[in-house]
């Protein structure tokens, strides 16, 4: 059986961060259900953007330096 559609690496961006109408994600399931090495290659891709959610997470709980605040009281505001 053809593929009736293509995917682009933003449809994979867009399933992972569920942004996708149901519709398309219905027709990205039943490629990735149909396609064991693109499926796997989103659940890398997956991990990656959950590991990279807790690298913001914990870096949004750190207080800024003192040295990064004195540069930024150098700069004008406009």
């Amino acid at each position: 059986m053809k593929n009736r559609f293509s995917l682009t690496d933003a449809d994979l961006q867009d399933y992972i961060e569920n942004r996708l109408d149901s519709s398309r994600r219905d027709e990205v399931e039943q490629r990735l259900a149909a396609d064991p090495q693109l499926a796997e290659e989103v659940r890398r891709l997956r991990r990656q953007a959950d590991k990279l959610r807790d690298i913001g997470r914990t870096m949004l709980d750190e207080p800024i330096p003192d040295e990064m605040l004195d540069l930024i009281k150098k700069f004008p505001r406009g």
